[in-house]
């Protein structure tokens, strides 16, 4: 019991240290940027991927994040800017011309143009490159056209809301046509038109990339050499950064809180990127009735799981993934999920279950899963539903997502993009990247996506997404748990690296290309 006590208070002091701001000061100096200096980030998991256009996870855009360019980019609000692209119009809804910036260069040699885009958007979509975002663009594009040396059209085949979002992310980066078709090959060797460029790799251990001097956005990058370093151990990772071997720690544990608590030279970056979830494989017994998927959702305490299991540094999911502060939050929806072990028992009862199931559960045996695990296990067993779990690893994890050989699945993913079209990836039979595998397909939930799709006014769109949402929450083929705390630690000197705005903090390592080093 004095065990338990203890443990408590030390998860409340952790709460409050960060509640009141102590672990995040300000990122705020008089000094104007300098240039120079060189930076380590250790990050926990290999950022390889087989090509830029892959996606490689959160380590991957330390990487191919800052040698690659697209046509637009976040900016460090979250607002989409030109990147690549110095310009863009629209007309018609649907035909988007670009005019990209002039005298381009890639890293290996030859000017980026039109051609290249071109080029970039038909390889991604012709299925060879298995680009993570391919497919997508398929859907979305009717034909490109080159229209001079600098600019490019994009015809879609319908109006839609998302395709700025969509081509803007990094693992949709314009390549060198030459290049790839003189023989080179993106599975090996980097080859972009970014910040930097890659010096040197050794695949699962580092990767040192050095300034590009011939970037095209005047006086960046302000660093003059990054080194990511593959750092499995989360408190490993966490001693770097407060040792000052380390500038950049990624997905450090709740935990190392009250160690970067006070220290000027230190402080934590938070957000929320990763949420955690039980997919309900609706093909397979007993999940093909709702009501037993119900009673799954019913039965979990986030409040519990979200103190236990993140230190009450998450979010607990009881409704859609927006949160309350977002223009996308439905409020109809909300808190449609809140614990309740007694209609969970019920539930079961009446899907003639009186004595409760065993679910199989794939679980991957990663720490930031496991934590929370136990407690929704404990929630779980209080309803009636007994865990059996298929331990594995992440990739075994990957795998069973692919084939769909499983009845119940814990995962750790994320929304692409700051818009509810992105939900597509969880809902949509035609693009659902876990749905897939288990013939996943809602009629009503396709047509809304189409619906909203082309409409580009945000109050025009969002009571089809509300409607959409509710629908997918009532189905329960996803049970929703929390938001993962997302918690970066840094050296208090690497200046211009803050959190980007919700699903978007993912993608903040990009914004390294403006990072600098305060001088002392």
């Amino acid at each position: 019991m004095k065990n338990e006590t203890r443990s408590r208070m030390g998860i409340l002091a952790v709460v409050v240290l960060l509640g009141l701001g102590f672990l995040a000061p300000s990122d705020v100096s008089a000094q104007q940027p300098t240039r120079g200096g060189k930076i380590t980030v250790a990050v926990g998991t290999d950022p390889y991927s087989p090509g830029p256009y892959v996606f490689g996870g959160g380590a991957g855009y330390f990487v191919n994040g800052n040698i690659y360019n697209s046509l637009l980019r976040p900016d460090k609000d979250g607002k989409l800017v030109p990147d690549l692209a110095e310009s863009y119009t629209v007309t018609e809804s649907r035909i988007y011309t670009f005019k990209l910036h002039h005298g381009v260069k890639f890293h290996e040699g030859g000017e980026a143009t039109a051609e290249d885009v071109k080029w970039s958007f038909d390889f991604y979509m012709g299925g060879k490159a298995a680009a993570s975002r391919g497919p997508v663009l398929k859907q979305l594009i009717d034909k490109i056209d080159v229209l001079d040396k600098y600019t490019v059209r994009i015809t879609l085949k319908e109006a839609n809301a998302t395709f700025l979002q969509v081509i803007a992310l990094r693992e949709v980066p314009i390549v060198s046509k030459a290049w790839v078709e003189g023989g080179k090959n993106y599975r090996d060797t980097w080859n972009g038109t970014g910040p930097f460029r890659m010096a040197d790799a050794v695949r699962g251990e580092r990767y040192r990339m050095v300034r590009n001097d011939q970037y095209f956005k005047p006086g960046l990058p302000y660093l003059d050499e990054i080194t990511v370093k593959v750092v499995s151990s989360e408190l490993t990772r966490a001693e770097g950064v407060r040792s000052g071997q380390i500038d950049i720690g990624d997905f450090l544990p709740w935990e190392q809180g009250p160690a970067f608590a006070g220290n000027p030279k230190l402080r934590m970056e938070k957000g929320w990127t990763v949420f955690n979830a039980i997919v309900l494989n609706h093909s397979r017994p007993p999940f093909t009735d709702v009501r037993v998927r119900e009673a799954v959702a019913y039965a979990i305490d986030r409040q519990s799981v979200n103190l236990i299991g993140h230190g009450g540094l998450g979010l607990p999911i009881t409704s859609g993934l927006f949160q309350s502060n977002s223009p996308w939050f439905c409020k109809d929806n909300a808190d449609m999920y809140r614990s309740d072990p007694a209609k969970a028992k019920a539930l079961l009862k009446e899907a003639g279950h009186p004595n409760g199931i065993t679910m199989n559960l794939v679980l991957a045996q990663f720490q930031p899963y496991l934590q929370s695990f136990a407690v929704v296990e404990q929630n779980l067993k209080e309803a009636g539903i007994n865990v059996k779990v298929i331990s594995t690893d992440t990739g075994g994890m990957a795998e069973y997502r692919v084939n769909g050989k499983y009845d119940a699945l814990w995962t750790g993913t994320v929304l692409l993009y700051d818009d509810p079209d992105a939900y597509s990836n969880f809902y949509e039979s035609t693009g659902a990247f876990y749905g897939r595998s288990t013939g996943f397909k809602d009629a009503t939930i396709d047509k809304l996506f189409a619906d909203g799709r082309r409409l580009l006014r945000e109050d025009q769109r969002k009571p089809i997404y509300c409607q959409l949402e509710k629908r997918a929450l009532e189905g329960a083929f996803w049970v929703y748990i929390t938001w993962r705390p997302n918690l970066f630690g840094l050296r208090n000197d690497l200046k211009g690296f803050t959190s980007m705005p919700g699903p978007l903090q993912l993608q903040t390592p990009i914004l390294l290309e403006s990072a600098w080093l305060e001088k002392k």
